[in-house]
């Protein structure tokens, strides 16, 4: 009984360090995106690009690796909601695709935090968005059926994307948020933050997807592009700088969404 309470406690831990931490990534890239709208100039920042940003600032180096430890607890936690659940968690966990979602979620979180170390000993580059994804495209390829795998990854992430913006745009979002402390006009404004967070991200996920599905058409790696790409496909089409600032506008607000799960959500 001690054990398992331990246990709730440290991955209650996990839980909030990693929120905080994914929160001020998505707060990076919708905030120096909605800024580069807003001036009229510079490009949008991928999860790699913000890091290198913010490496390059008075104390860069410091909050990088802090922000790569929470990303590490966020993946960890992410692992641990697979492997280590409960079976009263596992039972809220009843598609295949959940479980999928959270194993590479949390390895990509993790990758992002040996990332941010490497910055102790090596040169950042400009242009890290997609970093060594197309050499795993290139080898994923070269496999049997590979063509089909990256097809079938991006169909999952298109999917996943529109999910989250049907989660936007229903009031589902908040149930497990919780906040009975909240006062009425706090839940409210945080249901229209998460509505507007989910509905861009989702977007974005789409949108990655569908590079994913291009790679598996054409057999090139180079069509692969990151959030950065996304971002910059979605300013390349018609009304492309109100979209681009009303995504990067909605990426911000998923960020802020990140703290209030932080502050009010439990996890078992």
């Amino acid at each position: 009984m001690e054990q398992t309470t331990q246990g709730t406690v440290w991955k209650l831990r996990l839980f909030v360090v990693g929120h905080v931490a994914k929160g001020v990534v998505f707060c990076l890239i919708g905030g120096l995106g909605t800024y580069a709208v807003v001036r009229g100039g510079g490009d949008p920042r991928g999860m790699m690009d913000v890091l290198i940003w913010l490496h390059a600032q008075a104390f860069g180096l410091a909050m990088v690796m802090i922000l790569g430890l929470g990303l590490f607890a966020h993946g960890v936690w992410r692992w641990w909601k697979v492997f280590g659940s409960t079976e009263d968690s596992k039972a809220k966990m009843v598609t295949i695709g959940e479980r999928i979602g959270h194993v590479v979620g949390g390895a990509f979180y993790i990758l992002l935090c040996v990332f941010s170390f490497s910055l102790l000993w090596i040169e950042p580059q400009t242009n890290s968005d997609n970093g060594s994804t197309d050499q795993v495209l290139e080898f994923t390829l070269k496999i049997p059926w590979g063509e089909w795998i990256l097809g079938l990854i991006g169909a999952i992430i298109i999917l996943v994307g529109i999910v989250m913006a049907v989660q936007g745009s229903k009031r589902q979002l908040m149930v497990e948020l919780g906040g009975a402390d909240m006062a009425k006009w706090e839940r409210r404004g945080y249901r229209i933050i998460g509505m507007a967070g989910f509905l861009a991200w989702g977007m974005v996920n789409a949108v990655i997807g569908y590079f994913l599905i291009r790679v598996a058409m054409t057999s090139d790696p180079d069509k692969y592009k990151g959030i950065k790409g996304a971002l910059e496909f979605v300013g390349g089409r018609t009304f492309g700088t109100l979209l681009l600032g009303s995504v990067s506008a909605g990426l911000l607000l998923f960020g802020l969404f990140m703290f209030a799960k932080a502050r009010y959500e439990r996890t078992e």
